[in-house]
């Protein structure tokens, strides 16, 4: 299913029990405030990526799409990125048999930032402190990696 409109997306929301979003970015950080500002943050277990690369992003836990067990797969899942990677996302998820996959149009992911970025103002110290501390792991990385190569 495509949503088009907030309204549509927000009844889906509202339907349902539980939702993965599919992308820890941008993206994810913003269906997540959404989440947060209409008090669903429940609803989401966890975050999906096909490579995972760090243990929790805004609080919420990271898997891979290939660790998901058999009632994992059968949740509903958003894709929670620009529309130019839906495509290979898509193709990724049914090759792991995820089929209940959902996408928002462009408008619609940017009307998500929108929102997000209204409520971030709000929840700005918690995502400061984590972004602080990845900036100086990266930092850490990069002077083991350049004193390695010295």
């Amino acid at each position: 299913m495509k949503f088009t409109d907030e309204e549509d997306f927000r009844e889906y929301l509202e339907s349902v029990d539980r939702v993965l979003f599919y992308g820890a970015g941008g993206m994810g950080r913003n269906l997540y405030f959404y989440l947060k500002r209409h008090e669903w943050e429940r609803k989401l277990p966890f975050f999906i990526v096909t490579t995972k690369n760090t243990e929790t992003f805004c609080g919420i836990p990271v898997r891979d799409v290939s660790s998901l067990d058999e009632e994992e797969r059968k949740i509903q899942v958003v894709i929670a990125t620009r529309q130019n990677f839906h495509e290979g996302i898509r193709r990724s998820l049914s090759d792991e048999r995820v089929r209940n996959v959902h996408v928002l149009s462009e408008e619609l992911l940017n009307e998500m930032e929108r929102l997000a970025n209204q409520f971030y103002r709000f929840d700005f110290e918690t995502c400061r402190k984590r972004h602080e501390i990845w900036g100086q792991r990266k930092q850490r990385a990069w002077e083991i990696w350049s004193q390695a190569r010295a």
